[in-house]
């Protein structure tokens, strides 16, 4: 039961804060459409740009996969085998 409400607020938890991350893009796009009339963008634009474009993506990879993001995959051979060799380099 434990491990069960365990996962249930993690998942939660990570939703959450997906739409927190959402709404600091909503933020800052807000931000850039007040900067829409000046006739060159400077330098606060692009980098509202910027905040705009990485908060809504992983705003939404947070909402809409959630607690999953964090799963473990299986690498194909062909990749394991190059990992590997290159950690016996480095």
């Amino acid at each position: 039961m434990r491990g069960a409400l365990h996962r249930l607020l993690r998942g939660l938890s990570i939703r959450v804060l997906g739409l927190a991350v959402l709404g600091v893009a909503f933020m800052c796009g807000h931000g850039l459409w007040l900067l829409h009339g000046e006739k060159s963008p400077g330098v606060e634009a692009f980098l509202l740009a910027l905040a705009v474009f990485m908060s809504a993506s992983v705003g939404s990879a947070m909402l809409l996969v959630g607690p999953c993001l964090f799963d473990k995959v299986e690498v194909s051979v062909r990749w394991a085998r190059m990992a590997a060799h290159s950690d016996d380099q480095g």
